[in-house]
C-alpha cells in the first residue's frame, strides 16, 4: 500500500494523470493523448519472506524505470506523438494482481494498446537485454502437500519408525527436477519430546506448456501415492498458479531490431525462461500485443570466463545470485540501463503504425 501510494505521487508529480486503487494497490498512469498507445507495465510487490518483505526480485527497479521513462516524457527530453499509459501492478509474485486489475475494469481505462512493453530484471550483465518470440515465460503451479497422522510419545512407539517422518523424508527425496522443485519442508511435533502429527512439503512445478504441467501435476500425484504409508493421510491445494506468457512475434522482432540499432547486446533466449509472470493477464485482457524481456542487472566484471558460452547460448549465468536470493543485487548502473531499455522500446513504436506482419527477426530464433 505505501509502494502504492508513493508510486501514485511521484507520478502526480510529473503531471501524469493518475488512477490508483485498480485491482487492490494497482496505479495507472498517462502521459499525452492520441494513437499510437503504448502501455509500460511495472510490479508493486516484493518478494515475501520469513523476515518480511525484501526487494529479491528487481521489482523496485522496474518501477522506477517506468516512472523514470515517464518524467523523461513529461520533461520534453524524449519526442514522442501518441499516449504511453503506464501500470503499476500489485502482487505479482502471487499471480493475482494482473487478475485483479483485470476484474477492475483496467480495460476501460485503458484504450486497446498497440503494444504491451514489459521488463524483468536479471542477473544477466547490465548491458545485456534477452528475450524471444513466442513463449517466454514458464507455467507453474505451486502445490502444498500436506501430511497427518495421530503422532504421541517417542518412547511408546517400540523400536520403529514413526511413519510420518518417513513418509515426509521419502517425499522430500523423491521429488526429482524431472517433477518440481521442493521449496519449503516442515515437520515438527508439538513439544521436543513429542512425535509429530502434521509435516507440510510445497513443491513447485513449472513446463514450458500446459500439457507438460499437467504431466508434473500427475507425476507428483504417483509419487505421493508410494512414499506416503497407509498410516499417513495427505492432501494437496494449489496455492498459486500461472499460465505462461507469449511474446507477439512481430512485435517482438521490431524490438529485436530497435536494440540492435541502438548498440544494446540482445540476446536471443532459445527457449522459454524457467520463471513465471502474469502479465499475459493484462495483454490478453487488453487485446495487446505483448513484448517482455530480461535485462541485466549484473556487473560484468563479477563473471568469469565460463559463463560467457552461457551468456552465448541466451541462458543466466550461473556463478552470480540469481533473483530471489538473498544475495541478489544489482549494479549502480542497473536503473540507468532500464530507463535505456524502456527509451529504446518506445522510440520503436514513436508514431502511429501496424505491427503485425512488418517486421521479421534478422538472427536466429
Amino acid at each position: 500500500m505505501q509502494t502504492s501510494a508513493v508510486v501514485a505521487e511521484l507520478c502526480r508529480d510529473l503531471g501524469a494523470t493518475v488512477t490508483a486503487g485498480v485491482g487492490g494497490h494497482g496505479v495507472v498512469a498517462r502521459v499525452g493523448t492520441g494513437e499510437p498507445v503504448i502501455v509500460l507495465r511495472a510490479e508493486l510487490d516484493a518478494l515475501a519472506t520469513s523476515g518480511g518483505a525484501d526487494h529479491l526480485c528487481g521489482h523496485d527497479l522496474h518501477a522506477a524505470a517506468v516512472i523514470g521513462a515517464l518524467a523523461a516524457l513529461r520533461s520534453g527530453e524524449v519526442r514522442r506523438t501518441g499516449t504511453v499509459r503506464a501500470i503499476f501492478q500489485p502482487t505479482e509474485e502471487t499471480g493475482t494482481g494482473a487478475a485483479a486489475m483485470v476484474r477492475a475494469g483496467i480495460d476501460q481505462l485503458v484504450p486497446t494498446p498497440t503494444v504491451l512493453l514489459a521488463q524483468h530484471s536479471s542477473p544477466l550483465p547490465h548491458d545485456m537485454v534477452a528475450f524471444r518470440p513466442g513463449p517466454i515465460t514458464s507455467w507453474n503451479e505451486t502445490v502444498s502437500v500436506d501430511l497427518a497422522a495421530p503422532g504421541g510419545h517417542p518412547g511408546l512407539i517400540g523400536n520403529e519408525r514413526n511413519a510420518l517422518s518417513v513418509a515426509f523424508c521419502r517425499l522430500v527425496d523423491a521429488v526429482h527436477p524431472g517433477i518440481g522443485q521442493v521449496t519449503q519442508a516442515r515437520l515438527g511435533g508439538s513439544a521436543e519430546n513429542a512425535l509429530p502429527n502434521s509435516a507440510t512439503v510445497t513443491v513447485d512445478l513449472r513446463a514450458a506448456d500446459e500439457q507438460s504441467l499437467t504431466a508434473r501435476r500427475q507425476a507428483l500425484g504417483r509419487v505421493l501415492d508410494v512414499v506416503v504409508a497407509d498410516s499417513v493421510v495427505y492432501s494437496t491445494a494449489a496455492t498459486r498458479t500461472f499460465d505462461g506468457a507469449s511474446n507477439d512475434p512481430d512485435a517482438a522482432a521490431l524490438l529485436y531490431r530497435a536494440f540492435l540499432e541502438h548498440g544494446r547486446s540482445a540476446v536471443l533466449m532459445p527457449g522459454p525462461s524457467g520463471t513465471s509472470d502474469d502479465v499475459g493477464v493484462l495483454a490478453n485482457a487488453l487485446g495487446a500485443p505483448l513484448v517482455y524481456w530480461f535485462w541485466g542487472v549484473s556487473e560484468s566484471s563479477r563473471m568469469p570466463p565460463e559463463d560467457q558460452a552461457v551468456l552465448a547460448a541466451g541462458r543466466a549465468p550461473v556463478s552470480v545470485p540469481a533473483n530471489h536470493s538473498p544475495l541478489f543485487s544489482a549494479s549502480d548502473r542497473s536503473l540507468e540501463s532500464g530507463l535505456l531499455n524502456l527509451l529504446i522500446a518506445l522510440s520503436a513504436w514513436g508514431s502511429p503504425r501496424t505491427i503485425r506482419g512488418e517486421t521479421h527477426f534478422d538472427g536466429p530464433v
